[in-house]
């Protein structure tokens, strides 16, 4: 073996030695989010049945930003309280489900995953069965219940629909790759799927930091300023875990300087879509001006960490590809708005209607790359299973 060779072996090594260390930090985050998250959501609902149940969310916000955020004018509790009271069954199963799939989601990432094969499936099981009646739950509510009179919540109320759609759609990719033995692509539809589940804390931990950071914000303000952010962070995160799960290594690897090339040229495209939100803006009806830049900012800080992610791959082997493809659509994801934004501005008016486009379309390249890496990276298992099984046939013969 060259030294060269020997080089670039430890490099491959050191890339999957940080993937695996990337995986086990995200996976003690995600379970100690999911673990924190449980008491308000499994509490969030009771005050409907018994008016002095503990509501542990409005004391958070309260004691961060005070109670005129937490309960006053331009507040969840303000805008919602009497449909979550006329819909408390429906929400009741919503909020409690979900609170305990993501725990079953946690003893999974933490614990069950080490454990035999058969508690796996058993949990597995479980949390398939809580997260699809909290999801059906949460389109209940979407149907029957009236929509909010403010600026804003047209749109989000169209990400709440996509959310719960995508979240039960990856999920039962998950589960028929598992059914037919696709491990790869299990284990990848499931990282997207918790990535989804976990916008629902990700997003009440956001309005309450923003509190203090944005005094002049109202809640529901900070609520879309959070759905902004996660139209784009949540695909991301799942594509981020895929990519810390280490790549195929038996795809084609890319010409010398032929992905540097097609990268920059879709950094340009991503900043040229990235001004264009900006300024299309339609001012301040539709909420602050920094609504845009909420957007931006994940855009461009996930193209610095694919940038750095495909650095270390050395731009040479297979993985150079996939980051290649996740940096596509990540590009694409402003342009994406853009085009919902146009598309449903007859419909719904200028202003919702772009703010519409940055909650809803941002993830729908980002997943479509996705699932084409996933797609690649299980072609890729089939081939070395079937190059395994023929070589094992020659030696016997």
């Amino acid at each position: 073996m060259s030294e060269r060779q020997s080089l670039a072996g430890g490099m491959r090594q050191l890339t999957r030695d940080g993937g695996r260390r990337g995986v086990s930090v995200l996976t003690a985050c995600v379970a100690g989010l999911a673990v924190l998250y449980a008491p308000i959501a499994l509490t969030s609902m009771w005050f409907a049945f018994e008016p002095g149940a503990p509501r542990l969310q409005e004391r958070l916000d309260a004691w961060v930003s005070g109670d005129s955020y937490a309960t006053g004018h331009g507040s969840v509790a303000a805008v919602r309280a009497t449909d979550y009271v006329d819909h408390r069954l429906v929400m009741l199963v919503h909020t409690v489900l979900g609170g305990l799939a993501l725990l079953l989601a946690a003893l999974q990432l933490v614990a069950v995953s080490r454990a035999r094969r058969h508690l796996h499936r058993l949990v597995g099981r479980a949390y398939f069965a809580l997260m699809t009646a909290s999801m059906a739950a949460a389109l209940v509510f979407l149907v029957v219940s009236p929509q909010v009179p403010v600026v804003g919540q047209v749109a989000f109320r169209w990400q709440l629909w996509v959310l719960a759609l995508s979240t039960l759609g990856s999920a039962w990719l998950a589960l028929s790759a598992a059914r037919r033995g696709d491990v790869v692509a299990h284990r990848a539809w499931m990282a997207l799927n918790i990535a989804f589940m976990l916008t629902a804390p990700v997003l009440r931990l956001t309005w309450t930091v923003l509190g203090p950071l944005f005094p002049e914000h109202d809640m529901l303000t900070n609520l879309e300023v959070g759905a902004v952010v996660l139209a784009v962070a949540a695909p991301a995160g799942g594509a981020l875990v895929l990519m810390l799960q280490g790549a195929s290594r038996r795809g084609p690897d890319l010409p010398a300087g032929r992905g540097l090339a097609s990268r920059r040229r879709y950094v340009a495209l991503a900043g040229l879509g990235c001004a264009l939100v900006v300024v299309s803006h339609p001012g301040e009806a539709a909420g602050p001006a920094g609504y845009p830049w909420f957007h931006v900012a994940p855009v461009l800080g996930l193209l610095v960490i694919c940038g750095i992610g495909e650095r270390r791959t050395r731009g040479g082997e297979s993985e150079s590809r996939e980051w290649e493809a996740l940096v596509l659509g990540v590009a694409l994801a402003p342009w994406a708005a853009i085009l919902v934004g146009v598309a449903a501005a007859t419909s719904i008016g200028a202003t919702e209607a772009y703010l519409a486009g940055l909650m809803v379309a941002p993830g729908v390249p980002i997943v479509a790359a996705f699932g084409w890496i996933v797609g690649r990276r299980a072609r890729a298992e089939h081939r070395g299973v079937e190059a395994s099984v023929t070589v094992t046939a020659g030696q016997h013969r």
